[in-house]
């Protein structure tokens, strides 16, 4: 869905891995055919989104 999409920075979140499944494996499996900007998000990140671009920041407190 990425490679179709095209963001500026893809974000997994809220992901729930079940199965022995490891966040890692998730990582590059989307790798074999996604080679943008991608993070995994975690409890309390953000991001800034300003004039078309898009960036992670320091995790909220």
């Amino acid at each position: 869905m990425f490679t179709t999409i095209k963001p500026r920075l893809a974000v997994y979140s809220r992901i729930i891995l079940m199965g022995g499944f490891e966040l890692s494996q998730l990582m590059a499996d989307t790798r074999k055919s996604y080679s943008g900007p991608l993070v995994a998000g975690e409890d309390l990140m953000g991001f800034h989104i300003e004039d078309g671009r898009v960036t992670q920041v320091e995790q909220l407190k």
